[in-house]
């Protein structure tokens, strides 16, 4: 069942103001009562933001998930088969490993010519020329 905030704010509020009868039937002053009330308060507010961000299994239509595979045995490299013109496959089977790295680190990673020439002790300009990117 989701939360209706209205509806349980309004039950809160109602159990506050009997609560604070009693209170005061026991002699405790507005400070004490009003410290009880905000502790209160904090609790339903977390309960709240509970209920708003969780959820059950039986609330989700199963049929429509999709489930991400695990990646971690996939090659670094598998980008390279998605590519349907054989004549960048041809281009790429003849390149360095080393040239297909950096090009990894460009199109895969997201690294700049700067950030990869960096790692590599190059140039930008050698990087740019190795595999041609711009």
């Amino acid at each position: 069942m989701k939360w209706n905030n209205g509806k349980k704010r309004r039950e809160f509020e109602t159990q506050q103001a009997k609560l604070k009868e009693q209170y005061i039937t026991a002699g405790m002053t507005e400070e004490q009562i009003r410290a009880i009330y905000e502790s209160d308060l904090a609790e339903f507010n977390g309960q709240r933001r509970e209920a708003e961000h969780t959820f059950k299994l039986d609330e989700i239509d199963l049929e429509n998930v999709t489930i991400e595979p695990d990646c971690s045995s996939i090659s670094r490299y598998a980008w390279i088969d998605e590519i349907s013109d054989e004549r960048i496959i041809a281009a790429l089977k003849s390149m360095p490993q080393e040239y297909i790295e950096i090009l990894t680190e460009y199109v895969i990673d997201g690294f700049t010519h700067e950030e990869i020439a960096a790692k590599r002790g190059a140039t930008r300009t050698s990087i740019r020329r190795k595999c041609g990117i711009d």
